[in-house]
């Protein structure tokens, strides 16, 4: 399609914006102007590309790497026109809590975000650790539902990556 990373990032001291790789040839970053308001800086933002509705999506982060604050809204990037424009989204259903650093995957075969674990961000006591996981609809009006994955489940984490594997349908965190 467009052979492209599309990145936004930045947090308390750092610029606020959006970046693209170019992957076409040789990889040049270069900045992308958006449209809308933007949102805030976030440190440990989880990000998903939805190539059904050419569109980026973010949830939570907190506004620097200190110990205190985090959020669980959610925005979109849409990419189809030439100046891509950010939205603030407004699911129904009840909220996850809030949280950085947590992994998510997009889950092309029911239209979803799935979100696990992260860090509560409310305080120093590193057992705010999260091992809990949401599904965020993406089809008209965006829904949280929590998931209660059979087997067992890991212990909380933080800074984790992970993958949709579509032989065996499955989210993989490392």
């Amino acid at each position: 399609f467009r052979q492209r990373f599309v990145g936004f990032g930045g947090t308390a001291g750092l610029p606020v914006d959006t970046w693209s790789l170019d992957l076409s040839g040789d990889p040049a970053w270069v900045p992308v102007n958006t449209a809308g308001p933007t949102p805030n800086g976030m440190y440990g933002m989880t990000s998903i590309y939805e190539p059904a509705r050419d569109r980026m999506i973010i949830f939570g982060g907190s506004p620097n790497d200190a110990y205190f604050g985090a959020h669980n809204d959610v925005w979109e990037l849409r990419l189809r026109s030439a100046t891509p424009v950010w939205n603030q989204l407004s699911p129904t259903g009840t909220l996850p809590r809030v949280r950085r650093s947590g992994a998510s995957i997009h889950d092309p075969l029911r239209d979803r975000m799935i979100i696990f674990g992260g860090w509560d961000a409310q305080s120093d006591n590193l057992s705010s650790f999260l091992n809990d996981t949401w599904a965020l609809s993406l089809q008209g009006q965006p829904q949280w539902t929590q998931l209660s994955p059979g087997g067992g489940l890991p212990p909380g984490r933080h800074a984790m990556a992970a993958a949709y594997a579509p032989l065996g349908d499955r989210m993989i965190t490392y």
